[in-house]
């Protein structure tokens, strides 16, 4: 799931605190392929480093710029040869305290029966690269934003 291809233009701060990740799933062992909170977390984390948007990866929790991640939905088929995943999630984007970017991006990823034979792999496969278009997506929109338009100082109070 972790983003290793992408590159941000510019900064956006120094460190930056990612909130526990909520609304993932745990695998059983004998299911269908999840996301869970924990790997999506771990591979938002790592991608935000490859990604040069922020440089250090924070353990305060009074940072300036903090993240919160909400995994909305991970629709996934049943059965078939191609499965497709299509992940919805939620980011939201604090700067002290206050909100200044939030968006729910629905990307998906595809599995084919060349990925892998198992139908189980090829969900967690699906699984994978739906998450990784979803982080590298959210990452092609924080680019494409300045911090004027974020507007720190003047930006809703988070609750």
């Amino acid at each position: 799931m972790t983003v290793k291809d992408y590159k941000s233009e510019k900064l956006i701060g120094d460190k930056i605190f990612v909130k526990p990740v909520i609304g993932g799933e745990e695998t059983s062992p004998f299911g269908i392929s999840k996301i869970s909170n924990k790997n999506f977390g771990e591979a938002f984390k790592k991608s935000i480093l490859h990604s040069n948007a922020f440089s250090k990866i924070s353990n305060a929790t009074n940072d300036d710029w903090i993240i919160e991640i909400s995994i909305i939905s991970v629709d996934k088929p049943k059965f078939g040869f191609n499965f497709t995943v299509k992940t919805i999630i939620d980011y939201k984007l604090y700067y002290k305290n206050k909100l200044v970017f939030s968006k729910k991006i629905d990307q998906s990823g595809k599995a084919t029966f060349s990925d892998a034979t198992i139908g189980q792999k090829r969900v967690r496969i699906a699984n994978e690269f739906s998450a990784k278009k979803n982080i590298k997506s959210l990452f092609e929109s924080l680019n494409e934003i300045t911090l004027d338009e974020m507007d720190l100082h003047s930006a809703e109070t988070k609750l």
